[in-house]
């Protein structure tokens, strides 16, 4: 098969050392991915390059993800290219906060959806994020690697009405509390 290289940087730092890359081919059609024909590989230690084999002639959509970083965006690339490319992953922002009921007492078990308001049809999927997407038996919650912008938190339990939706402004690298 065909290779791509390139490199995976963190915006506004460097190189990223340990990461993995997930490409699937697109078909022709309102952006058509063959999950089946998927190539992925981890790399550590990298140093930010890479070389992914074991692709095929087309169009490919690439993109890359590490623990401490949301997914990068994904990139179309027409293959073969000798042009290096650049895949740019960021720092997730973390939200903490506490859930409770109408009368103030906190919700054990509560589980967080985190939806992105600029992508409002996107409903961030709970592998995305790290930190666990259920309150605590104080009601408290962390999620990490939550993309930065404005995200609205809705919370749910067994027994409970669901939340009145939380619009936020999250930042990269910083904790917002709601």
């Amino acid at each position: 098969g065909l290779e791509l290289v390139g490199t995976v940087v963190e915006e506004g730092a460097g190189p990223v050392d340990d990461f993995r890359l997930t490409a699937f081919p697109i078909d022709d059609g309102p952006m058509q991915l063959d999950f089946s024909r998927q190539v992925a590989k981890a790399f550590k230690d990298a140093g930010g390059a890479f070389a992914l084999s074991g692709l095929t002639p087309g169009k490919w959509q690439v993109t890359a993800r590490s623990k401490e970083h949301v997914d990068s965006e994904p990139l179309e690339v027409e293959v073969p290219t000798s042009a290096p490319i650049t895949l740019v992953l960021r720092r997730g922002a973390r939200v903490a906060g506490v859930v409770v009921d109408v009368v103030g007492a906190p919700v054990a078990g509560a589980t967080i959806a985190v939806q992105e308001s600029r992508r409002p049809e996107v409903l961030m999927s709970m592998d995305d994020l790290d930190g666990d997407p259920r309150s605590g038996a104080d009601g408290r919650f962390l999620l990490t690697k939550v993309k930065p912008g404005v995200v609205t938190l809705t919370a749910s339990a067994p027994g409970h009405a669901p939340s009145e939706p939380l619009a936020l402004e999250v930042t990269a690298g910083r904790e917002t509390g709601g």
